[in-house]
């Protein structure tokens, strides 16, 4: 919109307009081209009239991208391979403070996983953790876990994994582990991206 000998009343929606945050920062806003909303210089010299020129464009809405897995995954992980004692699994379970542990193979891939319920389980059965001490943690291992992709939205894996009594889910990223998740990280995740979004 160019406006030629502007009244009053659009002078002040011109000086109005000329406020508003940058146009890079609006939301939701009328955002002005600042450079163009300017006296013509060159032709206030030449007497021509003096033309304040704006230019309106609709209000640039921004929707919040879903945080996805990539974003809040554990990356740096400890891990079991199948050769691994049950007595490994538990010293690592306690030094990184994890309540479950992914097992994989060469490749990196996820083939089980080990939780603190699968060793309790196992202990009450027998009613001796020590003999257990120096067998295979896969053996109690849950086999084919549940994984999900980096990039799958994290209200989708929480749900998967309150429905599936999951403690932990491992991400894969073309099908190697990249990390795992516990229930608690996306809840927190969901919880600040609600309140940015507020």
């Amino acid at each position: 919109l160019v406006t030629r000998g502007v009244s009053a009343e659009e002078e002040d929606i011109c000086s109005l307009v000329l406020k508003m945050p940058p146009a890079d920062c609006a939301y939701g806003r009328w955002n002005v081209n600042r450079r163009s909303a300017q006296c013509d210089e060159a032709g206030a010299n030449s007497g021509a009239t003096n033309d304040r020129r704006i230019e309106f464009h609709k209000p640039i809405m921004i929707q919040t991208k879903a945080m996805i897995l990539r974003e809040v995954l554990h990356a740096h992980i400890p891990t079991l391979t199948s050769e691994s004692t049950v007595r490994d699994a538990v010293d690592k379970m306690d030094v990184y403070q994890f309540p479950a542990l992914v097992v994989v193979d060469i490749d990196l891939k996820p083939i089980a996983v080990l939780t603190e319920g699968d060793l309790s389980r196992e202990v009450a059965r027998r009613d001796n953790f020590v003999s257990m001490a120096s067998e295979p943690a896969y053996v109690y291992a849950t086999k084919d876990p549940t994984t999900a992709d980096v990039n799958q939205e994290i209200s989708d894996a929480l749900h998967r994994m309150l429905s599936s009594g999951l403690t932990i889910l491992p991400v894969t990223d073309e099908g190697v582990l990249a990390g795992v998740v516990l229930r608690v990280d996306l809840m927190q995740a969901l919880m600040m991206d609600a309140a940015a979004g507020a």
